[in-house]
């Protein structure tokens, strides 16, 4: 850090290579304990533009050292906001949101769509794992279906209100307009979902992009939004009343 402008620090990096404005140079380590097996050196433009590129990359989702030495000095948790496009990935990542609760799930389904697609794919059968012989609580906000495969879907979810207390469940203001999937782990891990087309049969085709953070302004955000939404429904349920 004395001897360079700026230094960053990036997990599991590999390899070692420098670029400048006109060459780029690369080495290669097939054993630690071993002198260098292999060495590149070249001043082709193309191939140095290239290599730039590839640094800026590794730059930009780089660290600085500061905060590193920070996290490692103070056990201080590294923070992150991810874009994740792939809907496979998506997918996975909230099976490892849910998974990871200990305390409370908070979840948003937006749609009756949502909320059969969610049936079909498995999805909610490991969520009612998530309450079964635990303390862990469950709220789930969830549109009020109108078809008779969504009328047995909340049946389903009736059953588990009632043979587990920590579970509960709250049906969507139509008022508001939610076009995104929730997924809240203990108020430290969000998952953040839009919905591009809800037509379609599968989560892979309906979903767009996802937003997945730990940070602490952004998911205590999101679980706000989430307590308005479930007051307003409770206020809406009494009102029925």
């Amino acid at each position: 850090m004395k001897n360079v402008d700026e230094l960053r620090h990036l997990d599991a990096l590999k390899g070692n290579f420098s670029v400048s404005e006109r060459d780029y140079q690369a080495t290669a380590i097939v054993q630690e304990s071993q002198p260098l097996s292999e060495s590149m050196h070249t001043t082709v433009r193309a191939f140095v533009e290239q290599q730039q590129y590839v640094f800026e990359t590794l730059w930009n989702k780089a660290i600085p050292a500061k905060q590193r030495i920070k996290e490692i000095e103070q056990g201080v948790k590294r923070e992150f906001i991810d874009t994740i496009r792939a809907p496979n990935d998506i997918m996975d990542t909230i099976q490892k949101v849910l998974i990871s609760a200990t305390e409370e799930l908070l979840l948003t389904f937006p749609t009756a769509n949502t909320l059969r697609r969610i049936e079909k794919e498995g999805i909610f059968n490991l969520i009612k794992n998530q309450v079964t012989g635990s303390d862990k609580k469950v709220r789930i906000l969830i549109d009020r279906g109108r078809s008779e495969e969504c009328n047995m879907i909340e049946q389903k979810i009736t059953q588990l209100t009632t043979k587990h207390p920590n579970f509960a469940i709250q049906y969507l203001n139509q008022a508001n307009k939610i076009k995104v999937i929730t997924v809240i782990a203990d108020k430290e891990l969000s998952l953040i979902i839009e919905l591009k087309d809800d037509t379609k049969e599968t989560n892979t085709e309906a979903i767009g992009l996802a937003t997945y953070s730990n940070s602490e302004a952004a998911v205590l955000s999101y679980a706000s939004i989430f307590e308005t939404l479930w007051i307003q429904s409770e206020l809406q349920q009494h009102k029925r009343q």
